[in-house]
């Protein structure tokens, strides 16, 4: 719809006075399209507007957009990119590219700007060339971005205002930015004042550099479906129409295979559909499944998400064991082990007495113990006399600092939601991924000896806090000589549990 009415508005802007007539006669058609189109989203439109939509943005248009190397250069899903690894070349870290499908390559631009020189003059060209830039701006998202360098604000900025537009995400705009570039290099081929040779060697260039990775193993993965599924022993271990948790999560396995492969005979509390709503990402065992990494109290925070979800069984497949098994033991420490999986189950006794545990009150929980932690750890760390330019969460795992299996990578900035580490002028800075409503305890208390908060990160803390709050970055910078000085512990009081 927004470049349907972009491409109409430019080619009115464009137009002389006899082709906005012939635009005009447009509008009818365009108004029962328009119509006939309402009629038959009615359904989605009618829950759309009868249901309460989310307060904050359902996913982050900032990791969902282009950035501008990559208009350029390929990543691994090209053929190009496959031999010329760009990340390599630039020093970039995975994901500085953002989303791949914005990659047109040097000879399609090349062929952009000859067009543009050649026909600027004409009317159809200005619509095409306009509609391509203005394309190309909203795929950019809200900052502008170069490789591993963030900069300035971008229009999409203003977007994130306007509801429902709000929640599109800007490199998928790249669908439409495809068509004006094929149709520009469509015209430019075709043209016959060019040498047909010319014409043929661009146009081997333009399909040389936008090949797919060629490798056979780069679109397609062996399946490996448990005998458990695949001979039917589910059938005497699953109930039809039991809740079950399956590992491992959400996209790291094939446990919507497993529940397809049975015919949906059985239900899952969590899968994997491409988002997840938030009122499971809130749950801190959510999150430690999906980033296999553990979390303090683990047992609780599983009991608790097994309760609210009515889940009586654990599916684990036997590769998950090693990492997760400890903790598994916990709800069953005599686990039925068949067909390359292992079957917990959680006795409907058991249930009962967690189920007064809510993921708000389990995020708070879970954010006053990792915060605590990585407090302390950097008050010993320090007090040890360490070099304070070292600290990273690794680094205080390495060092017995915090409990093993909680950080698996080596930033400052961890994929599982922590940050540790320095902070200019010798400060430390100290923080980790939560909603608002889980992280204002931690505000509350921490107010008055941090130098500085931010959030949403890295934005200064304001009353009320300003844009998307919901599992976002906040970061408590405190004076070395603070965190030196002994730490006071985060608040965590016990869980009420409900009687059985």
């Amino acid at each position: 719809m927004i470049v349907g009415a972009l491409g109409l508005g430019l080619t009115w802007y464009f137009s002389d006075p006899d082709q906005r007539s012939r635009l005009l006669e447009l509008a009818s058609p365009l108004a029962v399209a328009g119509v006939m189109s309402a009629l038959i989203a009615s359904p989605y439109l009618y829950y759309l507007l009868d249901h309460d939509t989310p307060p904050n943005l359902v996913s982050s248009p900032g990791r969902a957009s282009s950035n501008v190397l990559n208009f350029l250069f390929a990543n691994t899903s090209s053929e190009l990119g496959r031999w010329l690894p760009v990340d390599q070349l630039f020093r970039l870290r995975p994901g500085d590219l953002g989303p791949g499908d914005a990659y047109f390559g040097v000879p399609l631009l090349i062929v952009v700007v000859l067009y543009a020189r050649a026909h600027w003059r004409e009317a159809g060209a200005r619509i095409l060339l306009a509609s391509l830039g203005v394309i190309l701006t909203l795929m950019l998202g809200p900052r502008l971005r170069v490789g591993s360098w963030t900069g300035f604000g971008m229009p999409w900025k203003l977007l994130a205002h306007i509801p429902m537009v709000r929640n599109a995400l800007p490199g998928r705009y790249a669908v439409y930015a495809f068509l004006v570039v094929g149709i520009i290099a469509a015209r430019w081929i075709a043209d016959q004042k060019h040498h047909p040779r010319r014409r043929a060697i661009v146009a081997v260039l333009v399909v040389a550099a936008g090949l797919p990775n060629l490798a056979s193993g780069f679109w397609t993965r062996p399946v490996d479906l448990p005998a458990f599924f695949a001979a039917g022993s589910y059938q005497r271990y699953l109930r039809p129409g039991e809740v079950i948790l399956p590992l491992p999560f959400g996209s790291i396995g094939y446990t919507m295979l497993w529940q397809a492969a049975t015919d949906m005979y059985f239900r899952m509390a969590v899968g994997y559909t491409g988002l997840h709503p938030r009122e499971f990402d809130q749950w801190p065992i959510i999150n430690a499944f999906a980033n296999t990494t553990l979390i303090p109290d683990a047992t609780l925070q599983l009991k608790a998400f097994m309760a609210a979800h009515e889940v009586t069984a654990i599916v684990a497949d036997d590769s998950q064991l090693p990492q997760w098994g400890p903790l598994l033991a916990t709800i069953d420490p005599a686990p039925a082990h068949v067909g390359g999986v292992a079957v917990y189950r959680f006795a409907p006794s058991a249930i009962a007495q967690y189920g007064g545990l809510s993921a708000d009150e389990m995020a708070r929980r879970d954010a006053a113990a990792r915060f605590a932690a990585l407090l302390e750890a950097a008050h010993r760390y320090l007090a040890a006399g360490q070099n304070l330019a070292a600290l990273t969460p690794m680094h205080a795992q390495q060092m017995g600092l915090i409990p093993p299996g909680w950080v698996d990578d080596p930033d400052v900035r961890t994929n599982n939601g922590l940050y540790l580490g320095p902070w200019p002028n010798g400060r430390v800075a100290v923080g980790l991924v939560g909603s608002y409503e889980a992280l204002k305890p931690l505000i509350d208390q921490y107010r008055s000896r941090a130098s500085a908060i931010l959030f949403p990160f890295p934005r200064p803390l304001a009353d009320p806090p300003q844009g998307d709050t919901f599992m976002r970055l906040i970061v408590f910078v405190f004076d070395r000589a603070t965190v030196i000085n002994p730490v006071p512990q985060a608040p965590s009081a016990p869980a009420k549990l409900r009687a059985p």
